[in-house]
């Protein structure tokens, strides 16, 4: 071929070469080669996520972004599922729907898109969307400290407190703090990729305060006291069925009227019997209170509605039934429930 022809054919091709190369519609120009992607994000520094479309750039920096979203999610369902089984066992359906919202990283503005990785080639573009996890951490860690000074003011006193009652409303603020805090604790964890100190220390102080919690409700005994009952057959099964139903949710109790050392449960209550639609029906309303023995009022104990029972045939009879209702399982129920905040009972 002549030497002009052959300079022609070549000045064509990069003619052609450079229209190849302007990005057309919907497309992005090339970036010229650089360090590799890993070398530029190391998994240690980042987390990085793509995204493809044949929407355009845009729509494909969105996908990029939302799985960066979606790996931090999956750390936090791992972590979460983790909690439930170490806190009660249960991993089942039943937690999903709350799994699912404690997975949901709300933070996108954490997540970057560096224009440079993103290109596209026809219709399809991918871009790449990346999270710097020294800088998430600095931005989320002051309100995780923020959140925590509630926890910590309820565990900072567990050392001077000593009755059951002190401690248990020590441990229930403690337990509602930690609720929230626990999320964003799991959050920073996935972030950074390993276990959060600060979470893993204010477990650890909620834990103390729990066992010291339980180990002062055992040690410490508590004296039902039925004497202002005005029925001696509801104070005999009163005093076996709440000192059982006591213990039965972990603390140390008995009946009688001498309290020397510990807690005392004073329950007041007056029966009364009078004409009910299915015949004569009688009732008993308790209030109790918690006092130390020496008389230093704890906190009122609400015992639920009356116990109370109705037979057609005499007021006998009726008084019979309510008090088969009397029994220790009702009673542990109720106690279950007039005490969560007080003592610190066995779920």
């Amino acid at each position: 071929m002549p030497r002009r022809a052959r300079c022609r054919l070549t000045a064509l091709a990069l003619t052609l070469g450079a229209c190849g190369a302007s990005p057309g519609p919907g497309e992005t120009r090339l970036a010229k080669p650089g360090p590799p992607l890993a070398a530029r994000y190391p998994a240690a520094e980042f987390v990085v996520g793509q995204g493809t479309s044949e929407s355009g750039p845009r729509a494909a920096e969105a996908e990029a972004r939302r799985a960066v979203a979606e790996q931090l999610a999956s750390t936090l369902r791992s972590h979460f599922s983790a909690d439930v089984r170490e806190t009660d066992g249960r991993n089942t359906a039943s937690v999903q729907s709350r799994v699912e919202v404690e997975a949901a990283f709300d933070r996108a503005e954490l997540i970057a898109v560096d224009a440079r990785d993103t290109h596209c080639a026809g219709p399809r573009c991918t871009a790449f969307a990346t999270l710097r996890r020294d800088a998430a951490m600095a931005a989320l860690a002051p309100e995780y400290a923020a959140a925590s000074a509630d926890l910590r003011a309820a565990c900072a006193p567990a050392e001077a407190l000593a009755d059951p009652v002190s401690l248990t409303r020590a441990l229930r603020r403690a337990d509602a703090a930690f609720d929230t805090l626990a999320r964003r604790g799991r959050v920073l964890a996935a972030i950074q990729g390993s276990p959060y100190a600060p979470l893993v220390e204010d477990r650890a102080c909620l834990e103390t305060l729990r066992a010291r919690a339980r180990q002062s409700a055992h040690e410490t005994p508590v004296l039902v006291d039925v004497s202002a009952v005005d029925d001696a057959d509801a104070r005999t099964r009163l005093g076996a069925g709440l000192a059982a139903g006591l213990a039965a949710l972990g603390v140390r109790a008995g009946a009688g009227e001498r309290c020397d050392t510990g807690l005392r449960l004073a329950v007041s209550g007056r029966l009364s019997c009078g004409p009910g639609p299915f015949g004569p029906q009688c009732a008993l309303p308790l209030s109790a209170a918690l006092h130390t023995c020496a008389g230093a009022p704890l906190a009122d104990v609400p015992l639920g509605p009356p116990a109370s029972g109705a037979h057609p045939r005499g007021e006998d009879q009726a008084r019979a039934a309510l008090y088969d209702r009397l029994t220790p399982a009702a009673l542990q129920s109720a106690l279950k429930a007039a005490l969560a905040d007080t003592l610190p009972v066995a779920p």
